[in-house]
This record gives structure tokens, sequence and C-alpha cells, in this order.
């Protein structure tokens, strides 16, 4: 089995938020005071895999080193 990367986890946390967007699904994630939902979550998770793709560092075994 392939490892799970955090890369690859949040490109699949980021997949099922659209999808739930785009099926109207009304998941909220915290409380019925923040009311966050998939459309508010969706952009910090964009965000974390940005910041995961800046901070990753090259793999040890990589021939360009």
């Amino acid at each position: 089995m392939p490892e799970l990367t955090t890369e690859a986890a949040l490109n699949i946390l980021i997949g099922w938020l659209q999808d739930s967007i785009d099926c109207g699904t009304e998941i909220v994630f915290d409380n019925d005071e923040d009311n966050t939902d998939s459309t508010k979550l969706l952009p910090w998770i964009e965000q974390a895999l940005q910041n995961v793709r800046w901070t990753d560092p090259a793999p040890v075994d990589d021939p360009a080193l």
C-alpha cells in the first residue's frame, strides 16, 4: 500500500470539500454559532496544502541532490 503523505491527504480533503460544496451539502464542522462549513473551510485547507508544498523538503534519495 502506498504511503499517505500530508500532501496526498490534503488533496483528498480538498476534493471531498469541493464535492460537498458542489452537492450543496450543509455539513457544519464546529458549532451553530460559527457555522464553519465546507465553503469556509476549503480556502484554509488549500492554504495548508500550499504551505506543505512550500516547506516539504526534497526526498533524501532524490538524484538531483
